[in-house]
This record gives structure tokens, sequence and C-alpha cells, in this order.
């Protein structure tokens, strides 16, 4: 069977050597102008048609969403349309990315970067708190671990995501658990790949980088 392959993220770990907030991209990209992380205001329900309090925000502009929790969990999400008939039976793909180990923590949520406009959502289960809702073009999950933050942003090959290691960090500390696939693997680039039924998703191999105190960006190998 086909297998769909979609670039997730382009995964960086980057250690700065002054405070700065937040650290630049490795590529020196701009962010994308058309993706968007909006903050759920009470438009998102889970498939059963209950609202999910628990989600803060949801990405808008890319191929795969992304559904950041409050307790610092990814869900990543694909969809398969069904337009064959008037009751159609859509088919949603989704792997969970939590953090996980001893030092792993609770984070706090900030965005940045927001977009213009805003949107208002009216669906039976919204209320006026759902209005003029606003999206930025990055998300902070701060202190994931001591002294560590978890970014996710879009530049021109699609969504990213970084670890930032801040002074006095340990990149030791990072523990991924992935949840809901069928398999795990990685490709001879270096790339995770999840496999899901008749799709994948794909992380590309991480790339390592400081940020010193004059902002240049300096590879670590």
């Amino acid at each position: 069977m086909a297998r769909t392959n979609t670039l997730l993220a382009t995964v960086a770990l980057c250690t700065t050597l002054n405070a700065q907030d937040p650290p630049r991209d490795y590529y020196g990209e701009d962010y994308s102008s058309g993706v968007g992380y909006r903050v759920n205001a009470g438009q998102i329900i889970a498939t059963d048609g209950n609202q999910v309090d628990a989600i803060a925000s949801v990405s808008e502009g890319t191929a795969v969403k992304t559904y950041h929790w409050i307790n610092g969990r990814t869900s990543f999400v694909m969809a398969k349309l069904d337009t064959s008939n008037s009751n159609p039976a859509d088919t949603l793909y989704r792997v969970d990315m939590n953090l996980i180990g001893e030092l792993s923590q609770t984070p706090t949520l900030e965005m940045y970067d927001q977009t213009p406009g805003h949107a208002n959502f009216y669906f039976p289960w919204t209320s006026t708190t759902a209005e003029e809702v606003k999206a930025y073009r990055m998300l902070v999950n701060e202190n994931v671990y001591p002294d560590i933050d978890l970014e996710f942003y879009s530049g021109s090959g699609g969504q990213k995501m970084a670890f930032v290691c801040w002074p006095g960090s340990d990149p030791e500390n990072i523990r991924l658990l992935f949840e809901g696939q069928d398999s795990i693997g990685l490709d001879l680039y270096g790339a995770i790949k999840l496999f899901l039924e008749e799709r994948y998703f794909t992380f590309a191999a991480a790339v390592a980088y400081q940020v010193d105190a004059n902002d240049d960006v300096l590879p670590l190998t």
C-alpha cells in the first residue's frame, strides 16, 4: 500500500551563551507568514464531541496539525478526507510526543509574534469566549526540563521544533516517548519515522548549534 511521507519538523538542539528570547533559527529563516498557532478558546473538540480544555493551542496552515497540551504533550494529526458520499467517514492519524524522565515538568506556555487579525468561532459548544481568538507564529513551552524550552515555529520547509538549552542546563535530560504509531525507526539520513497504517510521520535529523553573545550561530558536532 502506498505510504505518504510528511515532513513534520526540523529538530534543533541549541545552546546559548547569553540570555535571549527566543534565540535565532539555525538557518536564519523568518517565521512563515502562512502558519500560526491559534489559542484554544473552547473551539477544539474531541471525536466524541466534548471540548478539550487541556489543549492550549493548535497549529493552522500546516499539512500536519499540531495540538499543544498544557502538560507539554504534543499531538501530531493528519487527516484522510472521505469525499465519496454525503455521509463522509474521515480518518484521523494521530501520534503523541511526550516529554518524560525524572526532571520533566509541566511547562509555562508563551507565544510570540502575533499574526494579523483574529478568528471568531461560532459553534453550538462555544460561547463569547471564542471571539477575537488570536494566533501567533511561535509557541514556546518554557522549562519542559530545568532551563530547557521547547519551541515550535515554521519556515520554508514546514514546521520546526527546537529544544533551547539555556546556560546551566543538561541536554541529557531530554527524553521523548512517542505513542500511537504502529512502529518506529530511523532512515539512512538519521530521520525518525513513525509508521501508522498507510501513513508515516517524519522528523528530520536534528542539528545542534550554539548562539554566542554576538548572536552568531556556531554549529556543533
